[in-house]
């Protein structure tokens, strides 16, 4: 499968495959299926939606619409090979698989050794596609959920027995946690970013703050004020976060809600990500 290194875009919905280095089943032998569907998570609480996908035992194809945002849809896309390349490789050691993890250190180039790689999981770069219309994002749908029937996987008869996959979300009606239908996509900006996103009278609410002192573990609640930021302001409520702190205090967000239109104070959860902010680095936050 040919491939190509760059995406030139910032948001916008594309098929992407990555691939295990040597088609080595890796996800299979150390079930990390697991670890994609946390970084499904980790996208999604970012404002980007999993259209569709399928975990095969040695591939990862998805359908992925991203929301604009300061990191390029690369960047993002390599963040979370880097994430799954490491889970992978500390299972490989937890099971002792020596020849496995020997064969991926043979495959990493000269010049990826003198950076500091150890081990390659993944074949060079991923596959993409754009997908500009319903009839093409479909017809990618059809072909990553009928993967696991081919002739050459023979896994499951039926596309929707695969579990790990989104068929049974678009062929059973059975919604699985992570997939956003590809009709919704109509009436989202993906121009937008995420706070962008929270218009009109949208605000965050924080019910509690906790501080937490990481020097010796020790954290105490405080009153949140409710914490109520306009969507458009959410750089101060950061800096609110870090003046708050000394030393190694950080700040935990406890649960967080969107309250959409004050005025009729219409409610809805949203994952928080712990919202811990290190004061030091809250510039620099960590990705996965």
């Amino acid at each position: 499968m040919p491939t190509r290194k760059n995406i030139p875009y910032h948001s916008g919905v594309y098929f992407i495959t990555f691939t295990n280095y040597k088609w080595l089943p890796l996800f299979e032998i150390t079930n990390s299926y697991d670890l994609v569907y946390k970084w499904f998570n980790y996208l999604k609480e970012k404002g980007n939606y999993i259209i569709g996908y399928v975990i095969m035992p040695n591939h990862l194809h998805a359908i992925i619409a991203f929301r604009r945002s300061k990191q390029t849809i690369n960047t993002i896309i390599g963040n979370g090979k880097r994430f799954l390349a490491y889970g992978i490789v500390e299972r490989l050691k937890q099971n002792n698989r020596i020849t496995i993890l020997e064969t991926l250190k043979e495959g990493v180039k000269p010049t990826d050794k003198e950076r500091g790689k150890i081990h390659k999981v993944f074949e060079e770069s991923f596959d993409w596609k754009e997908c500009t219309s319903d009839k093409f994002i479909q017809q990618k749908l059809d072909y990553i959920h009928n993967n696991p029937c081919t002739e050459k996987s023979k896994l499951h008869l039926n596309p929707s027995d695969y579990k790990h996959s989104s068929a049974k979300f678009y062929l059973d009606n059975m919604y699985d946690g992570y997939v956003t239908n590809y009709m919704q996509l109509h009436d989202i900006n993906l121009e937008q970013t995420y706070a962008e996103s929270l218009t009109g009278d949208s605000a965050v609410k924080c019910d509690s703050v906790q501080i937490v002192n990481t020097a010796n573990n020790s954290a105490s609640d405080f009153p949140a004020e409710s914490l109520e930021e306009d969507s458009a302001s959410s750089k101060a409520q950061n800096e609110f976060y870090a003046e708050s702190l000394t030393g190694d205090s950080a700040v935990k967000c406890v649960s967080v809600q969107t309250v959409n239109n004050t005025a009729h104070n219409i409610e809805t959860d949203f994952p928080a990500e712990s919202l811990v902010e290190n004061s030091a680095s809250n510039k620099n936050k960590s990705q996965i």
